[in-house]
């Protein structure tokens, strides 16, 4: 398969059903702020647009917190400048961009049924890298691809990556809400008094989790043996 076949059917996957809600269902056919999906600051964000963001509007040492922290995960009350929008939607499509000709060079515009899974696999975890809005819980969607690359590592005894996978494994998700939840219980459940660095650090390793796991995947698709059908 191509990397151009697999480009149209994920259009068709995200067309066919937004068509389906313009003429075959009742009420209102699009969010009532499209606003919302160019980007967001909210805490559990956890993206490359979200961590600019935030870093742009970033809390003062033992302040509170900017309101768009906390409700940017609300439809209706965030308020992004224009440029803080565009900025955040330009960093979403400029880190996709780069990381699918990335994949394309790794593959060379073809895919066999060996490469398949790991290429799926960086794109998912290139998405949720470069997503305008990335929320925490999304991560887990990503285990399948640490799986992947642990069985083939110790298959051949690649110990550095073994431990690369399990390192990025780790700040996907389980060692960041750890320490934010323990952070904000150590404040009686709350987030404040701020702690910049703290709070900036731990919401922004996830994304570079992500995109050192795209990296592992794009080896693991290099190294692989291309499966020839004659």
């Amino acid at each position: 398969a191509s990397l151009g076949t697999a480009a149209v059917s994920a259009l068709l996957l995200v067309a066919v059903p937004w068509l389906f809600v313009i003429f075959c269902l009742d009420g209102p056919k699009f969010p009532a702020k499209g606003e919302f999906f160019s980007g967001t600051p909210a805490i559990l964000s956890w993206s490359v647009p979200s961590v600019v963001l935030r870093a742009i509007d970033s809390p003062r040492s033992g302040g509170p917190l900017p309101r768009n922290w906390y409700v940017g995960n609300n439809l209706m009350e965030l308020q992004l400048p224009a440029w803080q929008r565009e900025l955040s939607f330009g960093l979403a499509v400029a880190t996709f961009a780069v990381g699918l000709i990335v994949l394309a060079i790794a593959t060379r515009g073809r895919l066999d049924a060996a490469r398949l899974p790991f290429a799926m696999a960086a794109c998912l975890a290139l998405g949720l890298a470069a997503a305008p809005l990335s929320w925490s819980h999304y991560q887990v969607m990503q285990y399948p691809a640490v799986a992947m690359l642990l069985c083939q590592a110790f298959r051949q005894h690649l110990w550095k990556r073994v431990a690369a996978t399990l390192t990025c494994g780790a700040f996907l998700y389980p060692l960041p809400v750890a320490v934010l939840t323990a952070y904000y219980h150590q404040r009686r459940n709350s987030w404040e008094p701020a702690s910049p660095v703290t709070l900036h650090f731990w919401m922004a390793v996830t994304p570079i989790a992500s995109l050192v796991l795209f990296g592992l995947l794009i080896v693991e698709i290099r190294n692989t043996r291309e499966i020839r059908s004659y």
